[in-house]
């Protein structure tokens, strides 16, 4: 499929717009056309997508399989230029008349793009398609009802000038006749908001969450049909979900609408010839794989329905449930439906992948590495996890931090990359990563890593704690140098001789009290002899006497015992230094 290139796929499933109304069979005589477009390549200046052509691919099948588009009516465009569009639109153009002409069928339109934006314009290679062009030729197309879906980085810009609504609330109502006229857009982001890849679901995340939506994920009414406000609704909350874990300001789906009428806009039905897959109760999360096409088809969350119409085929299902993985392989068959239980689940064991028999650590790291480049991010964190576990050496553990840190980065955790690449870099200045696997950015912010490794300055030589103080000696001077001596911490008998002379002090302080009393009551006996207040008063006078003397004894003993435990922890204490010059070059004295 070369630059340029008009596609018609065959039939293959996922539908993305797709019709109006009631049944996708029926459809009241509505003919439904698509254009689809991809284009990995943008402005010279940004680094290619990886999985935009993919994108557009899976809404290709989804429009052929569950959204009533037949394969003549389906143009599938990946890697054209601006001409190559043009010339779609108009096919397309001519198409609709030509419908009209002969069966007078009403026509439904479904555009989609997958790729680079500036805000102004679709970028297509080097070429660049405005978005005002881009209305003006769906409106040239005069179908009767046009859906346009753009996933790009700043894709909200083209809603702008009509007044876009950002958020979950979305209630697209239609006539129960076929509507005479309207539009539907539909972007990825707002007008100053970048759209998301992700490595792990090889695609947008737009695009991933809104194709599962239709695949069935946002049937929770079971009807067993997807409107057009089911999917938004869906592909909005677990856009912003995704994204708000990767930025501070998450990724916010918009659209804008103009439909008269009161019935509702159904996308997508899960026909009878599609296999249907009910997945177990219970779940966290599920993705459901196709491993031939090494492709990501949808994925539930446990708030999604658990019902999803698949294609006849062999799928890889995978199951989160409280942080353990599960998984089995499933075949299904035309018009058979199949339902995964839990006993058909085998666990993962994800700690043990990295450390398979046989080779040590370079085969473990050579394991773990084929789980990345096959885009199996989650093992293949779990195996590089195990390897540095295991104690590897140095040479190896640098490449398990470098390849978490692209993991890291391509989910972008950019904090955790930036602390894996440093990892890397110290337990191996010689580390690289590998340039096939990854991005421009990627490759930047590794460089810078390597730069502030290489600005770092070295870390310091630890030094064994001294017992004692150290002597710092400077040389001799025309004058004394008095040197720079560290105390030592306090000995604990000048700490005790502290405590006894502060309760000296104390004893002191209270036998003084006893002593004024004393004297008061020695002045209340002198001339009073005889009476009860005077024996009272003698009674209180030897007392106060006893107490002050006792009291004056402790704090005596008290201030001896203080002194003297501060004299012998003088003793035992660090001595001071003065250094002098003199004749023969300098006089060190030493005192306690």
């Amino acid at each position: 499929l070369g630059e340029g290139r008009t596609v018609t796929r065959p039939s293959i499933g996922i539908a993305f717009a797709a019709l109006l109304g009631w049944s996708c069979g029926a459809a009241a005589g509505m003919r439904r056309l698509a254009i689809v477009a991809g284009n990995d390549q943008g402005a010279a200046e940004n680094s290619p997508l990886r999985y935009a052509e993919d994108d557009a691919s899976r809404v290709a099948s989804v429009l052929t399989d569950l959204g009533g588009v037949t394969d003549r009516d389906l143009t599938l465009l990946l890697g054209g230029s601006a001409a190559d569009l043009r010339s779609a639109l108009g096919r397309a153009q001519a198409r609709i008349a030509e419908i009209r002409r002969e069966t007078g069928e009403q026509t439904l339109l479904i555009f989609y793009f997958s790729g680079h934006s500036d805000g102004a314009a679709l970028e297509l290679g080097g070429d660049r398609f405005s978005y005002a062009e881009l209305r003006h030729r769906l409106a040239a197309t005069a179908a009767d009802v046009r859906v346009a879906i753009v996933d790009a980085c700043r894709s909200g810009a083209l809603l702008t000038a009509k007044g876009a609504r950002l958020g979950p609330k979305f209630d697209i109502a239609i006539a129960d006749d076929p509507p005479t006229s309207g539009q539907v857009f539909l972007t990825s982001s707002a007008a100053d908001e970048n759209a998301l890849e992700s490595r792990e679901i090889r695609g947008s995340i737009f695009t991933h969450n809104l194709v599962s939506a239709l695949r069935g994920a946002a049937d929770t009414s079971g009807d067993g049909r997807v409107t057009l406000a089911e999917a938004y609704r869906y592909a909005y909350a677990h856009t912003v979900a995704s994204t708000s874990r990767f930025l501070l300001r998450p990724q916010h789906p918009s659209y804008d609408y103009r439909l008269s009428g009161i019935g509702e806009l159904v996308l997508t039905e899960l026909t009878p010839h599609s296999a249907l897959l009910t997945l177990p109760r219970g779940f966290d999360r599920a993705l459901v794989e196709d491993p031939a096409r090494d492709e990501v088809l949808a994925e539930v969350p446990a708030d999604g329905a658990g019902r999803l119409a698949l294609p006849p085929g062999d799928y890889l299902v995978r199951v989160w449930k409280n942080g353990g993985l599960y998984e089995t392989r499933a075949r299904l068959a035309a018009n058979q439906p199949l339902a995964i239980r839990w006993s058909d689940l085998s666990t993962v064991r994800l700690a043990e992948v990295g450390q398979a028999k046989g080779g040590g650590a370079a085969a473990a790291l050579a394991r773990a590495v084929q789980l990345f480049e096959k885009f199996d991010d989650v093992r293949a964190a779990s195996a590089f996890r195990a390897i540095l576990r295991s104690g590897p050496p140095d040479p190896i553990a640098a490449k398990a931090h470098a390849y978490l840190g692209l993991i890291a980065f391509n989910e972008l955790r950019l904090a955790d990359a930036r602390q894996e690449f440093r990892a890397a870099l110290e337990a191996d200045p010689a580390v690289d990563i590998p340039t096939e696997d990854a991005s421009p950015k990627a490759r930047v912010a590794f460089a810078q890593a390597q730069q502030e490794a290489e600005q770092a300055p070295p870390p310091p030589v630890p030094r064994p704690a001294a017992a004692r103080a150290p002597l710092i000696v400077a040389p001799p001077s025309n004058r004394s140098v008095e040197t720079a001596v560290a105390m030592p911490p306090a000995h604990p008998l000048r700490t005790a001789s502290y405590w006894v002379l502060g309760g000296a002090a104390i004893a002191a302080g209270v036998g003084l009290y006893f002593g004024v009393d004393q004297a008061s009551a020695w002045s209340a006996i002198q001339g009073t002899e005889g009476t009860i207040e005077t024996q009272n008063d003698q009674a209180r006078y030897r007392r106060d006497g006893i107490i002050a003397d006792v009291l004056y004894g402790v704090a005596g003993l008290g201030a001896v015992s203080a002194v003297t435990l501060f004299f012998v922890a003088r003793g035992q204490a660090q001595p001071a230094i003065t250094l002098a010059p003199s004749a023969g070059g300098a006089t060190a004295r030493v005192s306690f």
